[in-house]
C-alpha cells in the first residue's frame, strides 16, 4: 500500500501530466496511456469478451480523449481510470 506522500506526489504529477496534455504535449498524454490504457483495455475486455474489439474500444477511447483534451476539467487526478477516460463520467466546463 503507498503511503500518503506517494499518492499525494503520484496525483500531483498525475494531475500535472494531465494540464501538460491539455496544452498539446504529447509525452505528457502518452504518460497517461501509460497510466491507464490497462485498466481501460480491462474493462473493454470484460464489457465485450473478445480481445480484438476491446483492443479497437482502448484505442478508439484514447483517440476520443486526446480530442477533448482541452475540456476535460482538470480537478484532480483520473483516479478511477475508465468512467472518466471512456468519456461516461467525466465532468467538462
Amino acid at each position: 500500500m503507498k503511503r500518503r506522500e506517494e499518492v499525494r506526489s503520484s496525483d500531483f504529477q498525475e494531475a500535472e501530466a494531465i494540464r501538460q496534455a491539455q496544452r498539446g504535449d504529447a509525452n505528457a498524454f502518452e504518460l497517461l496511456y501509460r497510466l491507464h490504457s490497462s485498466r481501460v483495455f480491462a474493462l473493454c475486455l470484460r464489457m465485450l469478451k473478445n480481445t480484438a474489439e476491446a483492443e479497437d474500444l482502448t484505442q478508439e477511447t484514447f483517440l476520443t480523449v486526446s480530442g477533448g483534451m482541452r475540456m476535460v476539467h482538470c480537478g484532480g487526478p483520473v483516479q478511477g481510470g475508465p468512467p472518466e477516460l471512456s468519456g461516461g463520467g467525466g465532468r467538462r466546463r
